[in-house]
């Protein structure tokens, strides 16, 4: 977690109804972000988006994880959310390309 925004701790909120939240440990942040900001601030931080995180549908940690990794997770849980993987399953031919317009079109439906 790394939130350049997080002075407004309801942004989420305006940008729609879901949140994953990706976590990391202090560590994880300096290593991977290389921030200028202290622990503290990192602490900071969390305190200030804590009503996000508690809003949050999927909480991933991702100190372990590759961006890939996390990707995979991400979608496998949303796949399995909405009941896709069932679709996936009865359709094994169908290519990424052709799962990503079924999720686009879900999302777009009225």
């Amino acid at each position: 977690m790394a939130q350049e925004h997080s002075q407004v701790a309801t942004l989420y909120r305006r940008s729609g109804t879901w949140v994953v939240w990706l976590g990391a440990r202090w560590e994880t942040v300096r290593k991977r972000r290389r921030v200028s900001w202290s622990e503290a601030h990192y602490r900071e931080e969390l305190q200030r988006l804590r009503v996000a995180r508690s809003a949050a549908r999927l909480v991933v940690h991702t100190d372990a994880l590759s961006e890939s990794q996390v990707t995979e997770v991400i979608v496998r849980w949303f796949d399995t959310f909405f009941g896709f993987r069932a679709l996936w399953m009865a359709h094994p031919e169908w290519t990424t390309a052709t799962r990503a317009a079924v999720r686009r079109s879900y999302h777009h439906a009225p």
